[in-house]
This record gives C-alpha cells, structure tokens and sequence, in this order.
C-alpha cells in the first residue's frame, strides 16, 4: 500500500509542522485508519523537510481502495476521522495565511477526494497540533464530533460539526497533561472520557462537569509500559496492550482489572 523507496521526495507542501520527536524518520506512516465498513483504509505519511532554517513536518493523506486496488492521493492533511460509515472522510489541515499565521481547517470528502467541502471552524479553539507530534485527541466512532483543546491545551471539549457547537469545557485531570498522556478516548455513550497514563493509570472523567477520578486498577505496578488502548464499542470494558506482548482487561466503571490469557501454541 505504502511503498517507502517511492517516496523519497516530498510532495508539493504548504503546510508545515515543527519537529518535536528526537531522531525522527525521514519519512513513515503516521495516522493509519480502517473505514468502518472495512472498504478502505486511510493513511497519514509524514515526510522530514527543511523550513527555513529549521527541520519541520509535511503530513500528506492517503486511502486505499481495497476492492479495486487503487491508492487515492488526498494531498495534504492529518488527524483523519471516518463519517457516515466509510462513505466520507474528515481532514484537518494547518495552513499557512498571508501573514505567516497558521489557521485550522477541516474538510469532509469522499474516500477519492471527490466533493471535498470545508467545515467552519469558531475560533478559539486548537482543533490540531502545530508540532510533529499530534494531540492526541480523538474523534468519536460516527465521525460527527471530535474533542479540541480550549485555553491553550488546559482543556478539552468536544466540537460538533454538523451545528458547529461545543460541549462544555472540562479542565484535564492532572495525571492527563500530554507528557504524562498514553491516550484518551471516549466513552459511556460520549459522557465521559477515559484518560491512560503512560505509566498504566487510568482516570476517567465526566465529559460534562469535568469531575474526574483516579481509578485504583493500575497497570503502573507491572513494570511495563502500555502501547494502547482499545474500549470495546459497547459495555465498560478496554484492551490494554503492553510493550511486551501482554494484554489486559480493564473495566473502568467496576474499577477493575484482569489479565488476557492465551492458548498454549505448543498444546
């Protein structure tokens, strides 16, 4: 899908991000998302350039079309979301004004490129990172809502595209600041967020008030980092895959957790 050799020039860009991860590819796949309906898959590739004086970032999108083998070349774009089942895909972009400021934008299109149209966006808000290294934050499963920082990246929200509306600002929980921040998602109907530390700790908060609690479950104790985090679409449960090839249960509304065994490959 994604021959590296092919791609050791860099698409034309305007948009550019700072460099924020040491010793970064040159070139390697930063965002990859299957469509719901299993048709495609999108992927983000970032490519190493100069800026100036500076080394900085160029996002670009792509999506493969599994049953006809073509590879769709959406330009430039990150933080990808699928809508309306796999019929449509969102894309932000940071573009470059006249003035050298740097404005979100998000579009909406077919999996082809085709009838790309531009979302509003209200100001105020950060919608996506300037730097490399991307927020983190994720869109809901329908594609119509995605959470944004407010006050800088002290707190979160969740933005509606179809009415251009928010949800309450909630303030993050402490243990939730980026570089303590595994991954959020959300959760319990889109009531509530689910915070995970890069240590293992789990904190999960009400995505209307913004009071939050510390679960006692914790993965901090095994000595082992966790690499993500995966709530099953319905009940209370997450899959929490580890470094070294373990996994768990977590159930965040019980407050508890249990390890995922394996079949004996040799039995």
């Amino acid at each position: 899908l994604f021959p590296f050799p092919q791609h050791g020039s860099i698409p034309a860009s305007e948009d550019w991000y700072t460099e924020s991860e040491p010793d970064p590819w040159h070139v390697y796949l930063a965002e990859v998302r299957w469509s719901p309906d299993e048709g495609y898959i999108a992927f983000v590739a970032a490519y190493r350039d100069r800026c100036g004086a500076s080394a900085c970032f160029r996002f670009h999108v792509y999506v493969a079309n599994l049953q006809s083998g073509e590879l769709y070349i959406l330009g430039e774009g990150r933080h990808i979301g699928w809508a309306a089942g796999g019929a449509q895909l969102n894309v932000f972009r940071l573009a470059s004004g006249a003035d050298g400021t740097r404005q979100a934008h998000l579009f909406t299109m077919r999996p082809n490129g085709w009838d790309r149209q531009e979302i509003w966006l209200p100001g105020g808000a950060v919608y996506v990172s300037g730097e490399q290294r991307p927020l983190g934050f994720p869109w809901n499963a329908g594609g119509t809502r995605v959470m944004v920082a407010n006050k800088g990246l002290g707190e979160v929200m969740l933005f509606e595209l179809a009415d251009r509306a928010f949800t309450p600002a909630v303030t993050l929980p402490p243990l939730a600041v980026a570089e303590n921040r595994l991954s959020v998602h959300l959760v319990q109907g889109e009531s509530a967020y689910l915070w995970t530390t890069i240590r293992g700790d789990f904190v999960l908060q009400n995505a209307r008030n913004g009071s939050w609690r510390k679960l006692q479950s914790t993965l901090a104790t095994t000595g082992i980092a966790p690499l993500r985090v995966r709530p099953f679409p319905s009940g209370s449960l997450a899959l929490v895959e580890m470094a070294d090839g373990s996994a768990w249960i977590v159930d965040y509304e019980a407050d508890a957790l249990r390890a995922v065994t394996f079949p004996d490959a040799g039995a």
